[in-house]
């Protein structure tokens, strides 16, 4: 008599570590770590699928194991990578006052570094600003990575005026009692605009 013994019993695959989950985009992890329960090889293949943005994407692996009679698994394991965290912006120097007539400085020469973007965007905008009754000027940096996330700093340049005008009068000269002169003509200048001069 003859007994046929058929395996129709499929192999299970298990996985042992990086299984699959969500990370950030500097996180990059390891392929699987996955087993069959009857000790047969596992072979994964993996393909990147793009997300919504350059630093966003997932990392699907396909495992799958054949045993001796063809019975088969096959797991599926994502990876999710994305980019929550923002640049950082460097360079922008802190806020300064200027003497009237100074030239205020041109716009800084900022950059920023991220977690996953090597090439930062920066955009300057240009503002006024009024300060002690003198204009001034305020630059707003905005560094922007590949999702979109930013960091905004700022710098502005005003006017002060700590220095006195000067003034401009005529020498001393000597006349007789009978022929004093009018009063002198006396002129004055300041760097911050237009002064005011009495004589007496």
């Amino acid at each position: 008599r003859t007994v046929a013994v058929k395996d129709t019993t499929d192999p299970v695959i298990s996985c042992d570590s990086n299984c699959g989950g969500d990370f950030e985009c500097d996180d990059i992890q390891a392929a699987p770590v996955v087993r069959s329960d009857g000790g047969e090889t596992v072979t994964c293949t993996s393909v990147d699928k793009p997300g919504d943005c350059d630093d966003e994407w997932s990392t699907v692996y396909t495992c799958t194991v054949h045993d001796a009679c063809q019975n088969s698994d096959t797991n599926v394991y994502t990876n999710n990578y994305s980019d929550s965290t923002p640049p950082v912006l460097t360079g922008v120097p802190d806020d300064k006052e200027f003497e009237c007539g100074e030239d205020l400085p041109d716009a800084p020469s900022a950059g920023a570094t991220d977690n996953c973007d090597n090439d930062v965007a920066i955009n300057v905008a240009t503002g006024n600003v009024v300060s002690n009754g003198y204009a001034g000027i305020k630059y707003t940096v905005t560094a922007t990575d590949n999702c979109g996330n930013t960091d905004v700093d700022s710098v502005t340049y005003t006017y002060v005026d700590t220095t006195p005008p000067e003034i401009s009068c005529p020498g001393d000269i000597s006349v007789p009692c009978s022929a004093l002169p009018s009063r002198p003509f006396v002129s004055g200048t300041d760097s911050c605009g237009p002064s005011t001069t009495s004589a007496s």
